[in-house]
């Protein structure tokens, strides 16, 4: 098993030395000085070095590590090291240093470290406390090297190259120096020497400053060249062996000056190469066979005019040496693909031998695609400095090696890549786990989350915000690092005012915080939800009296008259404000009007029940008596009086007598109410009277595509160019007039090829809403839409789960069931799923059918002029089966049955031993199943009228509604309506068990029919293509 300790410098300002206490007798002793000017430092070195010349190594580091600022910058300390045994004669009073690998020889098998130095401060320790071998077997093996580990500053190698000696401190500068004889002092200025350039805070890269040439690129150092070998360094990468270069002219130093002979003669090499692997633009051979007609140079070294040329010698130039065609980039790429095929299994084997050298050289499967051109193909991979930043993921803008991969290789890279991504982040190394998020794989979700574990908010919110367009996380983040200002602006911008609140009171601005509440409070009244506005201004404002004027002023025709009234009155018992709750409740009772009876009742009987003042509670409870009679004796609709009658019964639990009189009195009003319908109602009638219309719905305008009715709200979808438009709209049946200000969420990525007349597939299971267009849609990722009145959000996908993207249609039941229904090989196979991806049962309509009727298969027949499968008998022939297209492929689920309507044939219950069919004679258009919790029945559409079934005691019924016309949508309601379109004229019939009513018919003014929806209870809506919804 092997064990990784990381150990760390600890610094201790105690008196007590570490060297005596960590057992390290015999330590050399050398010093530190952290910080001083030069004559300091030349003090320093006069002392440390005493009459010994050659035994003290003086070494300059920084003072401290950079942190940006010119100041600490040019700051710079001074080490001095003993050589040998040699000891330094004074040690001056600054920071002490001791090797702590100054021990006697190991007598293990491992190597020796003996002669291994690691200085570190003496008032400092490791921790934890590792043997010398282990951290001797860490360093660096050579003899020269020397590591030194010092606070504020890091480990660091110092090598015999880096030492300073007293000559270089002191030395006069290179020009002559006068002096002046009289005073014997020089009067030329002295200049320092120049300050080394600091290195930045972070290394991103290297780029280079000027783009190769055409002699770099087909040298010795270009294209076969041993100088090539980019990876030479890895020993896993670059263990090929390096052969001579250049010619013989060029080994005995006889090479050409910098003419542009050359790099002419190597561009017309390079323009021969592409014409050999096929020109990309036809009309460029005219030019190219003019460059061959002059064919190249009389020698490679030869000199040239290149005034003949003018500035098309210098773009040809540049152009050969920075980005090649895409004909002659395959060409060349041929030629070097087994050798980036060997790099890339070096580079496998590396990651599991030594994963923090192949994350050097590991190369990106992703990234951004900001590059110009194609370059010259190469077979070495790129060293890389294995640590995230911004700027590493934006393209550079110059040429690019694009690398072929294979398939398998690339999957086992991702795997390689994600192992060394848990490794780093379990290591803490969050900065290099975000690198290979980010800039190898291009998960930029993955790099911003390991960016906020490890602490660095800035580049997690930045990914957050152009990478991921996610601005809610980059506030976040930005208010976890302390930029308030920023993560307020941001919370602003998505209109998120309770956060932009919070920002800015935690950046001091109290002023901002309560406008961004203001306007949260403004955008919850414009959005209906008055409770959640007032709880705001009473907690986050501390102004109760505005909350309760607010909720109290919903009355009586505001929104959500009953939550806000209970609300208000809550408070005032809590404050006991009692006299002003009575107050406010004879003002509710004056001002009832006959439609507001029932809310009065819903009001009284939860203040006669949970109010704290028990005067009020008996003035609410004589109150909701009297206005229950008023309900029962005016006409009203028999569900206001059901519920009234349901709340008198539990108004006074200590009277058993009032709760069974209500019952008795509720059947009573019920059975009379049955009657009086009953004998109003004619056996059989056709009335030619318009439907009542209401106040149509205005969506902006558009080629919608998708409109129906999502858990109680409108959903729709409009397409326009290629772009794709989503919005919900809620509580429609109440809603009317133009809605501009509808939210619409833009989708990009639809092709192009999509069919503007051809409307989209549906399916609804619970919160997830499946779309599928008539093609194959790659582009799209799927969308979490929001709501602002409920607390549900819908997560919409642009493809069908499991195995239902290929299928004609499908259906979703209420348990995560779905069916569907496919034409293979001239054969129709119903299938059932779950789970949205495991087929459970699979059926064939053609053997269903036969096992139904009892027929054999030889017995139906295709009749090609009908194009219609039919049952042949011994009289007649009858149509049984029409084939079922697309457009008569229909499924639905009444209950847990399933319903299937293919070609001319009903099926119900298909899934069961004991399956109807029936055959209804015409391609059916539509079907549609009664509501829940009502009678089970079924509506045909087709082109030949309107038919409705239902099963009972083992036999389907069928009741003919209409003929000899064509109808396209049929819908359900309760209460037993049936709303059916037939071309442009709307019809509403009323259903009985017996018994066929139309109640009335329209003409649509709108456009193309779309749909029909239930936009309420009461309330019928035709949409339209052009986003009109007619109501009724």
């Amino acid at each position: 098993m092997k064990l990784t300790i990381r150990p760390r410098l600890c610094f201790d300002d105690s008196e007590r030395e570490s060297i005596t206490n960590a057992g390290f007798s015999g330590a050399s002793l050398g010093c530190w000085l952290p910080s001083g000017d030069v004559d300091t430092q030349i003090d320093f070195m006069i002392r440390c070095r005493g009459d010994q010349d050659e035994s003290i190594a003086f070494y300059r580091l920084p003072s401290a590590a950079h942190d940006g600022t010119e100041k600490r910058a040019n700051e710079q300390g001074l080490l001095a090291l003993p050589l040998g045994d040699s000891e330094i004669p004074s040690v001056p009073a600054t920071v002490r240093v001791h090797d702590v690998l100054a021990q006697r020889p190991s007598t293990s098998n491992t190597r020796s470290f003996a002669t291994s130095q690691c200085w570190i401060a003496s008032q400092s320790r490791l921790e934890p406390a590792c043997p010398p071998q282990w951290l001797a077997e860490a360093l660096p093996s050579e003899d020269h090297a020397v590591c030194a580990w010092l606070p504020r500053i890091g480990l660091f190698v110092l090598e015999p190259s880096d030492r300073v000696t007293l000559d270089q401190c002191v030395c006069p500068p290179s020009p002559p120096v006068t002096f002046d004889k009289q005073s014997d002092d020089r009067c030329a200025e002295w200049t320092a020497p120049p300050t080394p350039p600091a290195l930045p805070h972070r290394l991103a890269g290297l780029r280079l400053l000027e783009p190769l040439t055409a002699e770099d690129v087909l040298g010795p150092s270009g294209l076969g060249g041993a100088g090539a070998d980019i990876g030479r360094d890895a020993e896993g990468l670059g263990d090929q062996s390096d052969t001579p270069a250049g010619t013989k002219d060029e080994k005995s130093g006889r090479r050409q000056s910098s003419t542009s002979g050359p790099r002419n003669w190597k561009s017309w090499m390079l323009r021969k190469l592409d014409k050999l692997a096929g020109p990309k633009d036809p009309q460029s051979k005219d030019s190219q066979a003019k460059d061959d007609q002059k064919g190249p140079p009389a020698s490679p070294l030869g000199t040239h005019d290149t005034s003949q040329h003018g500035s098309n010698a210098r773009n040809r130039r540049t152009s050969g040496a920075g980005s090649i065609s895409a004909s002659l980039f395959r060409y060349l790429s041929r030629s070097v693909a087994q050798e980036r095929e060997n790099q890339l299994e070096k580079l496998l084997q590396m990651s599991r031998m030594d994963p923090d050298r192949a994350l050097r050289f590991a190369i990106p499967l992703a990234g951004a695609d900001a590059f110009r051109g194609l370059a010259i193909p190469g077979a070495r991979l790129m060293s890389r400095l294995p640590n995230f930043s911004l700027s590493g993921l934006h393209g550079g803008g110059g040429p690019a090696d694009v690398w072929d991969i294979d398939p398998q290789v690339r999957s086992r890279l991702v795997a390689a890549y994600h192992e060394m991504a848990n490794r780093e982040s379990a290591a803490g190394r969050h900065r290099r786990a975000a690198y290979i998020h980010a800039n190898l794989l291009g998960n930029y979700a993955a790099a911003a989350a390991v960016l906020e574990a490890g602490g660095y908010f800035q580049e997690a919110a930045a990914l957050y915000r152009e990478k991921l367009n996610r601005p809610a996380e980059a506030a976040k983040c930005l208010m976890a690092a302390g930029l308030f200002e920023q993560a307020a602006e941001i919370y602003a911008k998505i209109q998120d005012h309770v956060n932009e609140c919070d920002a800015w009171r935690r950046a001091g601005d109290d002023a901002r915080a309560t406008r961004a509440l203001e306007h949260a409070v403004t955008k919850l009244v414009s959005s209906r939800q008055i409770v959640d506005a007032a709880e705001m201004i009473d907690d986050l404002l501390d102004d109760r009296a505005r909350a309760i004027e607010l909720l109290f002023d919903q009355w009586p025709n505001g929104h959500d008259v009953r939550r806000c009234l209970v609300k208000a009155f809550t408070w005032w018992g809590e404050a006991n404000e009692h006299a002003i709750a009575a107050d406010r409740l004879r003002t509710v009772i004056e001002t009832t009007s006959d439609r507001d009876r029932l809310r009065l009742v819903e009001l009284t009987h939860h203040l006669a029940r949970r109010y704290p003042d028990r005067h009020l509670q008996r003035t609410a409870e004589d109150r909701c008596r009297v206005a229950v009679s008023q309900i029962l004796v005016t006409p009203t609709s028999s569900g206001d009086a059901d519920r009234a009658l349901t709340m008198l019964r539990t108004l006074d639990s200590s009277s058993p007598l009032l709760g069974s009189d209500a019952t008795r009195f509720a059947s009573r009003h019920r059975k009379r109410e049955h009657e009086r319908v009953k004998s109003a109602q004619p056996a059989s009638r056709s009335s030619s009277r318009e439907l009542d219309r209401l106040r149509s719905i205005t969506l902006p305008k558009g080629n919608y595509i998708t409109a129906q009715m999502v858990n109680d709200e409108l959903f729709v979808m409009r397409h326009q160019g290629t772009d794709v438009w989503v919005a919900r709209l809620a509580d429609p049946g109440k809603i009317s007039g133009t809605q501009e200000n509808l939210p619409f969420h833009r989708i990009n990525g639809v092709s192009e090829n999509l069919n503007e007349l051809c409307p989209v597939d549906l399916i609804v299971s619970g919160t997830q809403i499946y779309v599928r267009f008539p093609h194959e849609q790659t582009m799209m990722t799927s969308l979490r839409l929001e709501s602002q009145t409920l607390a549900d959000a819908w997560t919409i996908h642009w493809r069908w789960p499991g195995g239902l993207q290929s299928s004609d249609v499908a259906v979703a039941a209420s348990d995560d069931t779905f069916a569907n229904l496919e034409t293979n090989n001239g054969e129709t196979i119903l299938t059932q799923w779950s789970n949205h991806s495991m087929a459970l049962r699979t059926y064939s309509l053609t053997s269903l059918i036969e096992s139904v009727h009892d027929i054999n298969i030889d017995e139906i027949g295709f009749d090609l002029a009908s194009q219609e499968f039919q049952i042949r008998d011994d009289t007649s022939i009858c149509p049984a089966y029409s084939h079922p297209t697309r457009s008569t492929s229909h499924l639905a689920f009444l209950d847990q049955s399933l319903v299937v309507a293919a070609g001319s044939t009903l099926i119900v219950d298909a899934l069961s031993s004991s399956a109807f069919v029936a055959a209804v004679g015409h391609p059916i258009t539509a079907i549609c199943v009664s509501p829940r919790s009502t009678r089970r029945r079924i509506a045909v559409a087709h082109e030949g009228g309107l038919n409705v079934y239902w099963w009972e005691l083992g036999e389907l019924h069928c009741q003919i509604i209409e003929t000899e016309r064509s109808f396209q949508h049929v819908m359900w309601m309760r209460g037993g309506r049936l709303f059916a379109v037939s071309g442009a004229q709307l019809s509403r019939y009323q259903i009985g068990r017996q018994t066929v009513v139309k109640s009335g018919k329209t003409t649509l003014w709108s456009g193309p029919t779309l749909g029909l929806l239930a936009l309420s209870p009461s309330v019928c809506g035709v949409a339209s293509r052009t986003g009109s919804i007619e109501r009724f």
